[in-house]
């Protein structure tokens, strides 16, 4: 028999020391218990009596159960809580009874937390819904009004396309007509300016004669007026004389 299994069969006395916390094994689970309080908020690991975790050293000792310690420890916050399930799934006894008082009231509370996450699910999923409802109540009655003004553009647009479809019909002939007589007026425009052209030479031809026949009427008027300026000298000269000769004779009298 080795000498851990000699002293813990040994009685514990009055004066004797507790046992010291064994050493953490790289499988352990630990959960810390601070001021004897468990939040399930914080518990991630498992919780495991040393029993379970030696029975290949202490198959013999059921005698000091009482003497059995809980670790705890904080398992990092990126486990998910399907793998400490599983872990959890696979360390539970299928015996609640083999669990201590703490390990009871921990899976009361894991239950406790569990189903106060499903209602809060679940009333969750029942405002995202109502939520959800209500907004595509908003998106219907906006899809509504756009498409009664669609309506209304569209029939304000077919009232305003048929006259215009009706004028449509009857452009191609307008186009034509319009067409030929710009054809006819701008043949006649040609023809006028010929005929305007043939009266301008016609003009001209019949203005010659008469424009030397007013050269020379001008010819002879400037000759008839120095000849009427020369019989004025004439009478102004003879007048002097006539008064300077009956101013000679006036003086003889005297």
């Amino acid at each position: 028999m080795s000498t851990d299994q000699q002293d813990s069969k040994r009685e514990p006395t009055e004066n004797s020391r507790s046992v010291p916390p064994r050493p953490r094994r790289s499988g352990d689970f630990i959960i810390e218990d601070n001021h004897k309080q468990v939040n399930m908020t914080c518990i991630s690991g498992l919780i495991i009596s040393d029993s379970q975790q030696d029975t290949t050293d202490e198959e013999h000792d059921d005698d000091n159960n009482d003497d059995k310690k809980f670790v705890s420890e904080e398992t990092p916050d990126n486990i998910s809580a399907n793998i400490l399930t599983k872990q959890w799934d696979k360390t539970e006894p299928e015996d609640n009874h083999e669990h201590g008082g703490l390990v009871t009231k921990i899976l009361q509370t894991k239950k406790e937390y569990e189903n106060v996450n499903t209602m809060n699910k679940e009333s969750l999923k029942v405002q995202s819904s109502r939520l959800n409802e209500a907004a595509k109540e908003r998106e219907k009655a906006l899809l509504k009004k756009e498409i009664n003004r669609l309506c209304d553009s569209l029939q304000t647009l077919s009232r305003s396309a048929i006259p215009l479809s009706k004028l449509m019909d009857f452009v191609q002939e307008d186009l034509e007509t319009m067409q030929q007589e710009y054809e006819r007026w701008k043949t006649e425009n040609h023809i006028l300016k010929s005929q305007l052209k043939q009266q301008e030479n016609l003009t001209q031809t019949c203005i010659e004669p008469l424009k030397a026949q007013l050269d020379e009427l001008e010819k002879y008027a400037k000759e008839k007026e120095k000849a009427i300026i020369k019989c004025k000298a004439k009478i102004f000269h003879n007048n002097e004389r006539i008064q300077n000769l009956l101013f000679k004779s006036l003086e003889k009298v005297l």
